[in-house]
């Protein structure tokens, strides 16, 4: 009767361990896991801005986690913004990016938002 305690105990344990993983991993990739939307390179090709989604959009209408972010071309962040775009429930794509402007030491983006005339510029340092 004692092995069957134990036996039954371990398995409880073993699922326990299993659901709180499983939950783990479902909040990580809903709130912090990065995806590349798009890159977009300089014209001398000495910067590429990415934008990224961080997170899934929040249920059910809501707003989603953005990030741009300024890299060297040898890969080394330079700046970034993080924000939030409400795209109705939908994802960040490619469409919200309205217009990127390279300037001498500074990239200009303005982003759009979906079903809304609202945007929002955002400008990134390229010095290092």
């Amino acid at each position: 009767m004692r092995t069957f305690k134990i036996v039954v105990m371990t398995l409880v344990v073993i699922l326990l361990v299993a659901i709180l993983s499983f939950v783990s991993l479902f909040i990580y990739e809903d709130q912090f896991i990065k995806q590349e939307i798009c890159r977009e390179s300089s014209p001398d090709n000495a910067f590429v801005l990415i934008l990224y989604q961080v997170g899934s959009p929040q249920w059910s209408f809501g707003s989603v986690e953005a990030k741009l972010v300024l890299e060297n071309a040898n890969g080394k962040k330079v700046d970034e913004v993080t924000f939030s775009l409400a795209n109705d429930g939908a994802g960040v794509f490619e469409g919200n990016i309205e217009k990127i402007t390279w300037l001498e030491n500074q990239v200009e983006i303005i982003m759009g938002e979906c079903d809304t005339t609202e945007q929002f510029t955002y400008v990134l340092s390229c010095t290092e």
